[in-house]
């Protein structure tokens, strides 16, 4: 099925488009080849699979389970879930599984208060993220390596350097977010020792 949101509707009142068609943020009508009225696009493979052939490692995908917002279709199940994709940009990356627990797949994330945006995430689905692909004593200043944690009997004994460059302090690592929105990630990396750059192509998101 194929939803659009016009300016001033809410997300119930999203309407099924005629077959093949979209409308942009004008209303003028799109064409969207190879797909039939009430199909489900699958757009969150779609731009994986996209990564993937572009170079990108795909390594988990997760299931982010919460409470759902009711749906106008009845000819199929409610949607309660939403993908978390883990990629990587070389077969071997950092992942701090201790950090996170050995966090399994599926996550149950409670919703929060919206603050005006459609689409805010829940800090604690920032935390697990911005904790699994960064390292809590930080990155090398010269070549943005992470820290690795060195551990003993179940505890962390110390930490090292993952880089052969020059002994330096390690400096917060960089927290890239090309969907800023409302800056939840940000946010959060601000109030825990992170470096956050974040990207908004709407120049009416409220930061």
């Amino acid at each position: 099925m194929i939803q659009t949101l016009s300016k001033g509707t809410s997300r119930e009142r999203a309407h099924i488009i005629p077959k093949g068609e979209a409308r942009n943020r004008d209303g003028k009508m799109l064409k969207v080849n190879g797909y039939k009225n009430k199909y489900l696009m699958g757009l969150p493979w779609a731009v994986a699979n996209a990564l993937r052939e572009d170079g990108w490692w795909l390594r988990s995908e997760i299931y982010n389970k919460s409470s759902c917002l009711p749906e106008s279709a009845k000819d199929r199940p409610v949607r309660a879930h939403e993908y978390v994709f883990l990629l990587s940009k070389s077969e071997r990356y950092f992942y701090d599984n201790k950090a996170v627990e050995n966090q399994r797949n599926v996550w149950i994330i409670s919703p929060e208060p919206s603050n005006g945006h459609i689409a805010t995430f829940p800090l604690q689905l920032v935390e697990s993220c911005v904790k699994a692909g960064t390292s809590e004593k930080g990155c090398c200043p010269e070549c943005g390596s992470s820290w690795k944690c060195v551990m003993e009997d179940n505890r962390t004994v110390r930490w090292e350097q993952s880089c052969k460059c020059t002994d330096r302090e390690p400096v917060p690592c960089v927290v890239l977010d090309p969907f800023a929105g409302s800056g939840t990630i940000g946010e959060w990396c601000l109030n825990n020792n992170k470096r956050a750059i974040l990207i908004e192509l709407n120049p009416n998101t409220d930061r």
